[in-house]
């Protein structure tokens, strides 16, 4: 995990949108989905709990030092769009925010994602959760889910 960058005896308060929780001991960065899989296997072999971190709604952290192996998005926000025929797609990492999907489904003036608009979510979190408002869910608009399993692979 040294190739990852993290941050020692974080304020996960700050981590998550209700601003409350102790600290963690350490908190990892990936920038990739490589150093994402690498920090799993670690997890795995060490036999520590792994969270992952997206912007934090929903998100409730316990009080005191928390020694679990937390992986951040906030560097995974990459993406691209492309055309295949009339369809438009968007291949967005976990870090993605929704507002970020927002301003793409409008610049192309896309349906589907203004029901999920105002959520306050990162694609990571969003997948897992299926995240819904007003009648439609997130898995109503995604085609196709990467990921990477609790074994790094």
């Amino acid at each position: 995990m040294k190739s990852v960058d993290y941050e020692e005896f974080v304020d996960l308060s700050k981590l998550c949108t209700i601003r409350i929780g102790g600290r963690a001991r350490k908190v990892f960065f990936p920038k990739n989905g490589s150093q994402v899989s690498d920090l799993l296997k670690e997890g795995k072999e060490r036999d520590r709990p792994v969270f992952p971190i997206g912007i934090g709604s929903n998100t409730v952290f316990g009080d005191g030092v928390l020694d679990r192996l937390f992986i951040s998005t906030k560097y995974l926000k990459k993406y691209r769009t492309w055309w295949e025929g009339d369809w438009l797609y968007i291949f967005a990492e976990a870090g993605v925010s929704f507002k970020t999907l927002q301003q793409i489904s409008e610049k192309y003036n896309l349906t589907g994602f203004e029901n999920l608009a105002g959520i306050p979510a990162t694609v990571g979190g969003a997948t897992v959760m299926n995240a819904g408002a007003y009648g439609s869910e997130f898995s109503q608009i995604i085609n196709r889910v990467y990921w990477i399993d609790g074994n790094g692979e």
